[in-house]
């Protein structure tokens, strides 16, 4: 299962980090607004939005958790390489 979560993490990074994921964003967000003026931005629609936004933020958060320790986890072994050398 830890497996899984970490391939899953990683392929979610590669399209998260791609160009085209910010010209997703931006339509998303004009899709957001648009859909906001014909539903004359009701209760409702803020709270689906305010839910999606959390949903969002949770996932990004523990994506860019996990990067950063893949990144300080390769850090440390080429340290301990470059310290073992010596």
């Amino acid at each position: 299962m830890h497996k899984f979560i970490l391939r899953s993490l990683n392929k979610l990074y590669l399209v998260i980090s791609h160009p085209y994921s910010f010209l997703f964003l931006v339509l998303t967000i004009l899709f957001w607004f648009v859909v906001g003026g014909m539903m004359h931005y009701d209760e409702h629609w803020y709270k689906i939005a305010h839910v999606f936004e959390i949903v969002v933020s949770l996932l990004m958060l523990f994506l860019i958790e996990n990067t950063q320790q893949a990144d300080m986890r390769a850090l440390q072994e080429k340290l301990d390489e470059i310290i073992k050398k010596r």
